[in-house]
């Protein structure tokens, strides 16, 4: 909170404490963070995590593969270059930011010669109206700067992420609470374990659905409907051998397995 909020900095509408205090009572202390990386890495979790100053770069440094930058903290380019410097992949939330101060924090990194970039499209409420959403800006991140784009997410359930995920969102941030009822200022639009296990799961029914693009025909799951619900040709009355064929004693009718 020291290197973070000012002790003079004024209450947020919503919360009770004054920002600085809130942020005291919350913050992860330094300490724990090699035993949740170790933790993590027995779990098969990939352990990253936020940092707000140098010092906790290098803290991380230690026992993170990558790097998550909070959206109040895209135009603290200092702080930037310095995460950039080290070499890993960056997940940069931008949340408030506008196209040229994306550049910026693009730039800045670009000149550390580090582009393991994603940038999360963000809008900083706590919950989020999802009239504010703005999805289609990661296709607009997405071509501007050639880097994979994602959704950060504070509204409530999960029906905003699986969309993303249908837009093409390669990262979904989304705030994990055990309950909902819990004390602290994220707790209440926060998902809870089941709503967690069912946003992945319809995610990977989304990614699954998506396909390569191309227009191939019908699958082999297809085919019966294919052979059996498509139309041919059949005999609309009894065709004595040698007749003329005319259309008035055909039928184009189902199954398909007349003539096509």
């Amino acid at each position: 909170a020291e290197t973070l909020y000012s002790k003079k900095t004024p209450n947020h509408s919503g919360y009770d404490k004054d920002l600085f205090t809130l942020i005291k009572e919350i913050e992860t202390p330094r300490e724990w963070l090699p035993e949740l990386a170790s933790f993590c890495e027995k779990r098969g979790i990939v352990f990253f995590a936020t940092p707000f100053d140098m010092r906790a770069v290098d803290e991380l440094d230690e026992v993170s593969p990558l790097f998550k930058i909070a959206s109040f903290e895209i135009v603290d380019l200092p702080l930037l270059r310095y995460v950039a410097s080290k070499g890993k992949p960056m997940i940069i939330s931008t949340g408030l930011a506008n196209m040229e101060e994306i550049e910026d924090a693009f730039l800045v990194c670009r000149e550390e010669g580090n582009e393991q970039i994603v940038f999360l499209q963000c809008a900083s409420m706590y919950p989020s109206p999802p009239t504010i959403m703005n999805l289609r800006s990661m296709e607009t991140i997405r071509r501007a700067f050639g880097v994979p784009t994602g959704l950060s997410d504070h509204t409530r359930g999960i029906h905003i992420s699986v969309a993303a995920a249908a837009m093409g969102a390669s990262v979904i941030e989304k705030h994990f609470t055990l309950d909902r009822t819990m004390e602290g200022p994220d707790h209440p639009f926060a998902i809870e374990p089941d709503e967690l296990k069912e946003m992945v799961r319809q995610i990977r029914d989304v990614e699954s659905a998506m396909g390569d693009g191309r227009k191939l025909g019908p699958s082999k799951e297809e085919m019966e409907f294919y052979e059996k619900a498509r139309r041919s040709i059949h005999a609309a009355v009894d065709i004595p051998a040698g007749t003329v064929i005319t259309e008035e004693i055909l039928a184009v009718k189902r199954p398909g397995y007349g003539i096509r």
